[in-house]
């Protein structure tokens, strides 16, 4: 990671948590790797257990699967862990995913930010960044402003006033 940054290329970070039988340790260790090495960007996603792989195998093994029906429901690699967990375990898995999800994309923001000229864009990307920043951590203003959102974009208030 240091001669990729060295040598002036951007860092992206690809990372996975709710693995079987991976402990909070080893998720924060994850957390802890990516703060080490200050990725210009990257994403956290959920482990997803592919048939015919060996990682599937050892879910299978160790009753780690989830019904088809349920593992339709998650329709992408950021919903929830894909694998059975107890809920303790998975408020955490999903706690260290959002943790490590916040921390790339402000990397991946303020490298965009720094990288603008002084001017118009880059005050608005900054105001943006704000905005973005806060509905990630907000998660129910969030679903306020969508809510609000899904009837203006239907018409709803075009009809009302």
């Amino acid at each position: 990671c240091k001669l990729i940054k060295e040598s002036g290329l951007k860092l992206f970070t690809f990372n996975m948590v709710g693995l079987p039988c991976e402990t909070k340790k080893e998720m924060m260790n994850t957390y802890n790797l990516n703060k080490t090495i200050d990725p210009d960007n990257g994403v956290c996603t959920f482990f997803y257990p592919y048939k015919n792989t060996e990682l599937y195998r050892i879910c299978q093994e160790k009753d780690l699967l989830i019904s088809e029906k349920g593992l339709v429901d998650i329709t992408n690699y950021n919903t929830k862990p894909a694998i059975k967990m107890t809920k303790q375990q998975e408020k955490e898995c999903i706690a260290i995913q959002n943790k490590l999800s916040n921390y790339l994309f402000n990397k991946n923001e303020l490298s965009e930010i720094r990288d603008l000229p002084f001017g118009f864009k880059k005050y608005r990307k900054i105001l943006l960044h704000w905005v973005k920043s806060l509905l990630r951590t907000m998660p129910y203003l969030h679903q306020l402003i969508r809510n609000m959102y899904v009837p203006l974009k239907q018409g709803f208030w075009r009809d009302t006033f």
